[in-house]
């Protein structure tokens, strides 16, 4: 019986998390950002110029449009913490740096070096957000 439970309101936490089109929308963003920065990572690692390139650029892009999918109507769905909202400015500017650290691999692509301060930027970007503002249930 505690299972039934305990799947219950797993289930109806699940279905809270997508009401609104946009926190279902930015979920599966999120987790194509994660794979691609993954194989960003690995392009770096092999020294395939051309792939870190586009691949970076279009990170760049898809973190542009994750700030499309914050609406306000959406605060308080989803795993986002309020303070998205609250501090929408701050939460802007973490968003560009993240951004700005994509074209920097992209540019140093061209110059076909490896820029390890921007995939470390990435990294803590990721890491610093998540405690700032995503909730863990």
């Amino acid at each position: 019986m505690k299972h039934l439970i305990v799947l219950f309101l797993l289930a109806a936490s699940a279905a809270t998390y997508a009401e609104h089109p946009a926190v279902e929308q930015r979920q599966q963003l999120f987790e194509e950002i994660e794979e691609q920065t993954d194989y960003l990572e690995q392009s770096v690692d092999d020294e395939h110029w051309s792939e870190v390139e586009t691949t970076a650029l279009k990170l760049d892009q898809q973190v542009q449009r994750l700030l499309t999918l914050f609406p306000p109507e959406s605060s308080g769905e989803g795993r986002s913490r309020k303070a998205v909202w609250r501090h929408w400015d701050a939460f802007e500017r973490d968003m560009m740096s993240w951004q700005m650290a994509y074209r920097d691999i992209a540019a140093a692509a061209v110059a076909e070096v490896s820029n390890e301060d921007a995939l470390d930027q990435i990294t803590s970007a990721c890491r610093s957000c998540h405690r700032k503002y995503r909730s863990l249930w």
